[in-house]
């Protein structure tokens, strides 16, 4: 357990840079307070939900050496927020894995009872805990049961259902929130002044991008980092082109549109995704009499304009194949092959294919 903290020694107002999140924060505060944070807690959220950043939060808050608890300007505060500290260590995939294996977990066990430096306690964290292997999950068991009492471990994971029931009952678990579209339009135009910008004069394309983030502040900051302010387009752009030629064009179109295309495996798995969302608005509108949220197109008018190019079949199928290739990316246990053309082919094929006669 911690020591040595109280009620007047947390500085809640060092969480804001932290977006919303408000009952882990509370949970946090109220764990220092009470002398009571676990040995061991799993943050889960998608990519860009703020687990690295909660992460840090807490370990700014438990080896702060200021009055107020984060400071955020002592020493140990500051080799915390720039990742030199040396009571934290972060645990990744090595040697270009997609995985985190036993070899990782050993560097734990061999480490773990050696004595904090800088701070009275010290950190492992691991970054992607859902890409631990089953057997570096059951290495770290032991350690968990029997920790020293300096000794905090933080699991990063998408969902805490990817990890084995004997560990997820060693840790509980906080969930980061995931945002509205309202939400989210709102903490990105006060924290990026990129965002301000475009909600002011591109504001079709600023809601469609805060559609395309799923809840996540950091997702939408990637993506308008990606979106440039001269022609190159975001993946947001990309999807949109793709629909209009599935709609529009044919086969050869598409393809030759996406094969001069070099995304990187992150910037195509986001396009993939956004393709999905409009697929998904296009079949809502074409099929659904009363209106619901759009995930893509500004509203129902718009994914409706689209929505008498496609039979319903060929919006199923296309939709099943887009789902299919981005899950594919998803996994980090997976090695897949999959190019812009890829995704091309698959789902202008999946648009063309014939109707079994029974």
């Amino acid at each position: 357990m911690l020591k040595g903290m109280n009620v007047s020694e947390v500085n809640r107002k060092a969480f804001d840079f932290l977006a919303g999140n408000e009952t882990f924060k509370e949970y946090i505060s109220v764990c220092a307070e009470n002398a009571s944070l676990p040995h061991a807690l799993i943050i889960e959220g998608e990519e860009g939900s703020g687990k690295h950043t909660a992460a840090r939060l807490i370990v700014s808050l438990v080896g702060c050496r200021g009055d107020k608890k984060p400071c955020m300007k002592c020493s140990n505060c500051l080799k915390i927020a720039d990742d030199s500290m040396s009571d934290v260590t972060w645990i990744t995939p090595q040697n270009d894995r997609k995985t985190i294996g036993v070899e990782s977990i050993r560097l734990i066990r061999n480490t773990v009872f050696t004595v904090p430096g800088d701070m009275d306690v010290k950190f492992y964290i691991i970054c992607d805990a859902s890409a631990m292997t089953e057997q570096a999950q059951n290495a770290l068991l032991k350690t968990l049961e029997e920790p020293p009492a300096f000794a905090y471990f933080l699991l990063l994971a998408s969902s805490a259902a990817s990890l084995l029931p004997t560990v997820r009952s060693r840790a509980p678990s906080l969930r980061m929130q995931v945002f509205s579209d309202h939400e989210l339009a709102a903490i990105l135009v006060n924290k990026n002044k990129k965002a301000e910008s475009m909600s002011v004069s591109d504001p079709e394309a600023y809601n469609r991008l805060v559609r395309s983030a799923g809840g996540s502040v950091g997702r939408a900051l990637r993506l308008l980092n990606g979106a440039s302010s001269d022609k190159a387009a975001s993946e947001t752009e990309l999807a949109l082109e793709c629909v209009k030629l599935l709609a529009y064009g044919s086969k050869t179109d598409l393809l030759a549109y996406v094969a001069p295309l070099k995304l990187s495996r992150e910037s195509l798995t986001e396009m993939i995704k956004c393709v999905c969302f409009a697929l998904r608005d296009i079949l809502a509108a074409k099929k659904l009499s009363a209106d619901i949220p759009t995930l893509f197109f500004p509203n129902q008018n718009d994914a409706k304009a689209f929505s008498s190019a496609f039979t319903t079949r060929a919006l199923l199928d296309m939709y099943d194949a887009s789902v299919g290739l981005y899950l594919d990316l998803c996994n980090v246990s997976l090695n897949a092959r999959c190019s812009a053309v890829c995704f091309a082919d698959s789902v202008a094929s999946a648009k063309e294919k014939k109707p079994v006669s029974l």
